[in-house]
């Protein structure tokens, strides 16, 4: 008695399996002496196998893949055209950040973020090198600071320094300081208003300690 198998995921090609064939595995053996109909019995238990392997691997979830850069690139330029607000101001309680932005949840700290914002951290450590590369963006934004554009570079700044771990190489230990600057390394940071020379130095210092592996991505645990 011969069977004629159809393809599975086990299979490249059509099997043939007969009862009386030496070459059927003991393991397989068994099935055809518990039943008469011992062929069918096997040819049920190949395709429950078959079937149990495809929901295994349906359940299984694809690894994200990274956006190309084209993509990462237009995320970031996105927010050019975004008005955050008066988030930047020269004064000694001028901390905010447009990690910030969106909707405060019951009454804070904890934030939904803007999307767009959003869209560019959940590149995640791909986020880290993206910004670091705009930090001498001189693109003028639609953010205002002292009545004039801020420039994308120092939104990729501000981004940037709220989704690290805490370096003692970035920031000042036990600072508690408030207002533009306050708390960070001066070589890791540029007013809105820098010049690009300025920005370029700051940049070239970014790049280093990224290099040397000083620079980790941290999700912002303030977001919900």
């Amino acid at each position: 008695m011969a069977v004629t198998l159809p393809e599975t995921p086990f299979q490249g090609k059509l099997l043939s399996i007969s009862a009386s064939s030496p070459s059927i595995s003991a393991q397989f053996r068994f099935l055809f002496d518990l039943n008469p109909n011992g062929p069918t019995l096997l040819l049920m238990s190949i395709r429950g196998f078959a079937l149990l392997a495809c929901l295994t691997t349906a359940s299984v979830a694809l690894p994200q893949t990274t956006p190309s850069m084209a993509t990462q690139v237009k995320l970031l330029h996105a927010l050019a055209l975004l008005n955050f607000g008066h988030v930047y101001a020269d004064d000694g309680a001028a901390d905010g950040t447009v990690t910030n932005s969106g909707t405060m949840i019951e009454s804070g700290p904890n934030v939904k973020p803007d999307a767009r914002v959003k869209a560019v951290v959940d590149l995640r450590s791909a986020a880290i090198p993206l910004l670091i590369e705009h930090l001498d963006d001189s693109q003028p934004t639609r953010t205002m600071f002292q009545g004039k554009p801020t420039p994308l570079g120092f939104i990729a700044l501000d981004i940037l320094t709220h989704i690290i771990k805490q370096s003692s190489e970035v920031f000042i230990p036990d600072c508690h300081d408030d207002g533009l600057g306050a708390c960070f390394e001066p070589a890791y940071y540029f007013r809105p208003d820098a010049s690009l020379v300025q920005m370029k130095r700051v940049k070239e210092n970014w790049r280093r300690s990224y290099r040397r592996g000083a620079v980790a991505f941290e999700y912002p645990g303030w977001w919900k």
